[in-house]
Parts: structure tokens; C-alpha cells; sequence
């Protein structure tokens, strides 16, 4: 999470600006809770970046124009359709500035991503919650809070903290059944995560309707979060307004080598989504062995339950695995109080959190 936003936001928000940012920074904190990818970046990445840092003296293309024909060549999409940005987050700030303005609503999902909730903050508009069906965004809850006020849709799928994600039907569904004159932005921050023939990220989508867009991001499994790399998927009437309202400039040169390098590595990726499969499974497993609940995750992460019971919630929880020098990601922001998110780790970082979790439950 951005440390800019201004202390009114986060105090009305109630969140802190970084986890664990009052930690000492020394290497034996542990930090799995910014969903960041324990397996690294592609060598091809890291070497063109290398390469790279030897012309700082140069602006990079304003355009990115090379990173947008390799994403278009990746995805088989018209790279014309695609807008680059410093990070996701830049892109849902850029979307959520084109279409709402104070007074006007916003809407997703209880327990959606909170950059929607932040971006609807620094607008001025009103943040609306729609239910969900248990720890799943609902379509209907979506479809239910809709008024002549609602600018833009919101939806992280998968969603963030619950890992959860709706079927192609549902997407589809949504995006049939809620009015044109709303922008639904789809987050597929995770989708290269998944393989499930049930699963859509939006893509196609964005050629059916002119109203959706979807934003994606380097981040997680490209593992290039440092460089702060995202980029969205617009259908054409879009184009124009979001490059005038983004960042000139906004993807620096270094990012926007090593993300196109990135993309010519596929069995990368082919082994990340693997990797990350077995990682998750084997720590939901652990996590469930010591007592704990697992949400089903499609993403890098899980959202672990604690018990109700005195001394064994997820605050007090959190606050000793902050006294072992670990940061997860407690959600009480999200409406979970008594749930905590761990991004996956390595093997060994992730028995370090189990073996503590299970002394502070036994």
C-alpha cells in the first residue's frame, strides 16, 4: 500500500499506511504480508534491468510503446487498447478519476480490495459495500446496490483478502446486467495464477462491452513489485482519456525493459503457477493441521480464521507474531476482525510462521 496518502484518509479509513512499518527494518523480519512473490523474478528481467540502469540519463518512452506490443503480442490483444501504468493502483486512481466525482457512488464488494475503498476516499465520493455470498463477491449483491448515483464497479477477481474468485458465468452475468453507463473495472491482479477452465480474467470482455476495463499487474507472479509495473486493458472509446489523465511518463525505464523481457519467458510463469499451487496447498494444510480455518485461495495467499475464544483471536495473534519479528496482514478493515492474510513464502519462511502460530495456540 502507498505510504502517500494523506493522514485524513487513512484515519477515517482506520488502516495503517505500511504493515509492520514501525518495525525495525534488519533481516530477521519477516515480512509475508504485502503478497509479493517468493520465487523472484524471470534472470531475463533481472538482466535487462541490469543493462538498463547504464542509461539513466534517459526519459523513458512516455508511451511504453515496446512493453505494450509485448503485452498485446502475449495476450493477443491490440496494443492500441492498452494503457500503462505505475502500478495497477495508478490505473484504478486514473479510472476512478475519469468517471466519479463527489457525490457520485462507488461500488464493490464487503470484503474488496481496499485500494477501491482508498480511491473512492481521495474523489470525495461515497464508498458503497455490496454483500457477499460468504467469503465470495456476489453478482446479486452487486446487482442490488446499483443506483442512478453508482459511477464505477469495482471487482478484484480474484478478490483480496479472501483469494476467492467468481466463474466466467457470474462475470459475465455482471457485466450483462449492470447498466452501460457504469465503468466496471475487473482486477485480475492474480489471474496468471490460474488454469481453472471455469475461471475468466475479463479479457474478452473488454471486445463486448464498452464499459469494462481490466487492470492487471507485474507484481505478483511476474515477481517484478519493485518496479511498479501495471497496465489495463481498455476498450477504444477509453484510450484517449486515460492517457490524458495518467502520469506522463508514469512507467519508468528500467520497469518497462524488464517487463518486456518478462513476457518472453513463458515456462517462467508455467513453473510460478505451479510452484504457487503446491506452496498453497501445502500451507493451508499446516495451517488447518494447528486449528486454524483456510479460505480456499486462487491467488498467493491464504486468510487464516482464529478461534473466538479469549487470547487466541487474530489480534492477539498478530500482535505476537509481530513480537517474533513476522508481518502478515491482519483485515479487521475488511470486516474480518478475527482473520489474518499470509502471503506464501519459502518453505522455510512458511514453517517459521507455522511453528510460531502453534505456539501461540497451544
Amino acid at each position: 500500500m502507498s505510504n502517500s496518502v494523506p493522514p485524513r484518509y487513512v484515519e477515517k479509513m482506520k488502516i495503517p499506511l505500511v504493515a509492520g512499518l514501525e518495525m525495525p527494518i534488519n533481516s530477521n523480519v519477516l515480512n509475508l504480508g504485502t503478497n509479493q512473490s517468493p520465487f523472484g523474478a524471470p534472470q531475463i528481467a533481472i538482466d535487462v534491468a541490469i543493462k538498463k540502469a547504464r542509461e539513466l540519463h534517459q526519459y523513458c518512452d512516455p508511451l511504453s510503446r515496446d512493453l505494450r506490443h509485448a503485452l498485446g503480442t502475449f495476450h493477443r490483444i491490440d496494443p492500441d487498447q492498452i494503457v500503462c501504468g505505475n502500478g495497477s493502483e495508478e490505473l484504478l486512481d486514473v479510472i476512478g478519476r475519469l468517471y466519479a466525482r463527489p457525490g457520485d457512488e462507488i461500488l464493490h464488494s464487503e470484503y474488496g480490495y481496499r485500494q477501491f475503498e482508498m480511491v473512492t476516499h481521495r474523489l470525495g465520493a461515497t464508498q458503497v459495500k455490496a454483500p457477499a455470498d460468504g467469503m465470495t463477491t456476489s453478482v446479486d449483491g452487486l446487482l442490488s446496490k446499483v443506483t442512478n448515483k453508482t459511477k464505477v464497479c469495482f471487482i478484484a477477481n480474484p478478490e483480496n483478502p479472501t483469494g476467492t474468485y467468481i466463474d466466467r458465468h457470474e462475470l459475465s452475468r455482471l457485466t450483462t446486467e449492470l447498466p452501460p453507463s457504469i465503468a466496471l473495472v475487473i482486477d485480475s491482479a492474480y489471474a496468471e495464477y490460474i488454469d481453472d477452465p471455469d475461471y475468466s480474467d475479463g479479457m474478452t470482455l473488454v471486445d463486448e462491452h464498452q464499459n469494462v476495463v481490466v487492470v492487471r499487474t507485474f507484481s505478483k507472479a511476474w515477481g517484478l513489485a519493485g518496479l511498479r509495473v501495471g497496465w489495463a486493458y481498455c476498450p477504444t472509446n477509453m484510450i484517449g482519456s486515460m492517457n490524458t489523465v495518467r502520469g506522463l511518463g508514469n512507467v519508468n525505464s528500467i520497469a518497462q525493459a524488464a517487463a518486456t523481457a518478462a513476457l518472453k519467458d513463458t515456462e517462467f510463469l508455467k513453473d510460478i503457477r505451479l510452484r504457487n499451487r503446491e506452496g498453497i496447498q501445502r500451507l493451508t494444510k499446516d495451517a488447518e493441521t494447528i486449528g486454524l480455518t483456510v479460505v480456499p485461495s486462487a491467488g498467493n495467499f491464504i486468510l487464516m480464521g482464529f478461534p473466538n475464544t479469549p487470547g487466541k483471536t487474530a489480534d492477539a495473534a498478530n500482535n505476537f507474531l509481530l513480537s517474533e519479528g513476522i508481518i502478515l496482514r491482519h483485515v479487521p478493515d475488511h470486516g474480518l476482525p478475527n482473520h489474518i492474510r499470509m502471503t506464501l513464502g519459502t518453505p522455510e519462511e512458511c514453517r517459521r510462521v507455522i511453528s510460531c502460530l502453534k505456539r501461540f495456540l497451544n
